[in-house]
């Protein structure tokens, strides 16, 4: 019998390539997710409090000549994680939600990478080790006298990235990478569950997670439910200093996670409706939520860095998940506002009548939850009229469809036209009102 082989240059050059800061800093990522892992299975329950991961970036200008060193006290390289980096597309972390891919990309992104992990108290109970993207003989070990090595851990030199897409899309700032490096790791820094990170950048150090934990003004209790359409979903949320959203679109936040790590954030202030939250100690607030569910689980692609899920439906699960929270961790405040916004909604319809044609709390409910201004409540009310309009033409339709059909009874007839009638002359007053707030 044969075994395949794998052809690992060919492999490497297929793997999807970064089109972004987010995409491009993936290997690096990738790279402090498995210091991660190794610290909490050597401390377990006392990862956070004895864990300790140092990034250490220098030339960040310079794309050619960048070095990138990611340090941890975690478990180390033994025998059997050794054996597992070994195996390409391995299963070892696939309980945590490894893709088992992610040492792949480090090839595609960088020219040289070292490795050196100790994993016991012996001479022998250490590994070092050039990794190089070519056909055969990957791995090329080392002598350990070459290498860095600290007590239990693991080191992982990056050199000069390569040239390719990674080197025209690699941030070339410390702020730009810090903002992406916080954002990926968000989830992880407000729920408090990661271990002291210290970056540094061309001698600049900054101390997570204390420096997102710290613009934190309220937690919420984690709540969970079960979706008709997506099955077990958790929120988790964060009153946080609008700080926490620098560099982000948008002041709420929703951050989706796949196996604990955020995939995608996804800008919500139109659907919260508030602009600065306050709560009893702070004001200027944002409102960060992480959402963990297997259904986002098991549709991450291989670099977790999306989602195999169409649009459409990451925007039916962003909105599920609002209306969740809305209720559950600022139900006050969106009381409170609901009650700003219709008498906001009552001085327009006094300024333009016109609009007066129905129940005003209907028709506040035809416009989006967010719409808070005279031009966002036409706007609204616009829209409601172009799917009357819709509805008006389908059933006119109908009726002449019926009539030419000779199917149409005569005492539906006139009361069909009546009614028709009165909606076309209320869809005139419509336009007219657009047109009069355009003009003002």
């Amino acid at each position: 019998m044969t075994t395949l082989s794998e052809n690992i240059v060919n492999r490497v050059n297929k793997l999807p390539k970064p089109g972004n800061y987010a995409q491009a800093l993936q290997p690096v990522f990738e790279a402090i997710s498995n210091s991660r892992y190794a610290i909490y299975d050597r401390f377990d329950n006392e990862a956070v409090t004895q864990g300790k991961i140092t990034v250490r970036i220098e030339n960040i200008g310079s794309p050619t000549d960048i070095t990138i060193r990611v340090a941890d006290n975690g478990v180390g390289l033994d025998e059997t994680r050794f054996r597992a980096f070994c195996v390409v597309d391995t299963d070892y972390k696939k309980a945590k939600g490894g893709k088992g891919v992610g040492r792949l990309f480090w090839l595609d992104a960088f020219k040289t990478i070292r490795v050196s992990s100790r994993f016991g108290d012996q001479a022998d109970e250490q590994v070092t080790f050039k990794f190089v993207l070519r056909d055969s003989n990957q791995i090329e070990e080392c002598n350990p006298e070459d290498f860095e090595v600290l007590g239990f851990g693991t080191i992982v030199n990056f050199e000069g990235l390569r040239d390719n897409e990674y080197l025209r899309n690699f941030p070339k700032r410390e702020d730009t990478f810090l903002r992406y490096f916080s954002s990926h790791f968000i989830s992880d820094f407000l729920m408090g569950v990661s271990p002291a990170i210290e970056v540094e950048v061309d001698g600049s150090i900054t101390v997570y997670p204390a420096a997102i934990r710290n613009l934190v003004a309220q937690d919420f209790e984690s709540i969970s439910w079960e979706s008709e359409r997506y099955g077990m979903v958790e929120a988790t949320g964060f009153l946080c200093d609008e700080a926490a959203s620098a560099g982000l679109d948008g002041r709420h936040q929703v951050h989706l996670l796949a196996d604990g790590r955020t995939v995608e954030t996804r800008k919500v202030d139109g659907l919260i409706g508030l602009g600065p939250i306050s709560n009893e100690s702070a004001t200027d607030l944002c409102l960060h939520v992480c959402v963990d569910s297997p259904y986002l689980n098991a549709r991450v692609n291989e670099g977790r860095t999306a989602f195999n899920i169409p649009e459409s439906e990451l925007k039916k699960i962003t909105r599920e998940v609002v209306e969740k929270v809305k209720s559950a961790f600022i139900h006050e405040q969106i009381s409170d506002y609901k009650i700003a916004r219709a008498e906001n909604y009552r001085d327009f319809i006094a300024s333009y009548p016109i609009y007066d044609y129905a129940d005003p709390e209907i028709q506040l409910d035809k416009v989006p939850f967010g719409a808070n201004s005279p031009e966002e409540f036409a706007a609204g009310l616009v829209k409601d009229q172009v799917r009357q309009e819709e509805d008006r033409k389908k059933t006119l339709q109908a009726i002449v469809a019926e009539i030419s059909e000779g199917e149409f009874e005569s005492a539906d007839f006139s009361e069909t036209i009546i009614k028709v009638a009165e909606e076309l002359q209320q869809s005139e007053k419509l336009s007219l009102a657009q047109h009069v707030v355009r003009r003002n």
